[in-house]
């Protein structure tokens, strides 16, 4: 196996794991904490937009 094969697969190890510990810490769901991340930016975009969408009708 290569090494950068073996440090994507750590580094995607850690990730996980990390994001597990930080589930179980704070009691929420891996649902409600990717709405938290989805929510927080979309928020962010659309307090600045980088692009305009025309209206379609």
């Amino acid at each position: 196996m290569s090494s950068s094969l073996s440090n994507r697969i750590g580094l995607a190890i850690r990730a996980f794991v990390r994001l597990e510990r930080y589930f179980y810490r704070t009691g929420i769901s891996i649902m409600e904490a990717k709405n938290r991340i989805v929510r927080n930016a979309v928020k962010l975009y659309l307090s600045a937009p980088l692009y305009e969408l025309l209206p379609t009708a």
